[in-house]
């Protein structure tokens, strides 16, 4: 608690969110390129299946290796 004292005297309130917005701009950008890659990874496998003569849906585990594979792309 002492911490937030200081930070409260020192700086305000504001001191408590100090570099929000630039963690978030680091975060949103990266979960945008996340999601894109999951879906481009997803579609891939998908297209993958059926030219092989399989449905085209995904398992439980298929889908969490999709997201194994499009959270390795940074």
């Amino acid at each position: 608690m002492g911490v937030v004292k200081k930070i409260l005297s020192e700086k305000g309130f504001g001191g408590l969110y100090q570099g929000y917005v630039s963690n978030m701009g680091r975060d949103v950008s990266f979960r945008v390129l996340q999601m894109t890659s999951f879906e481009l990874v997803k579609k891939g496998f998908i297209k993958w299946k059926v030219k092989k003569g399989q449905k085209g849906e995904l398992s439980s585990i298929e889908a969490a290796a999709c997201g194994a594979v499009s959270g390795s792309f940074r």
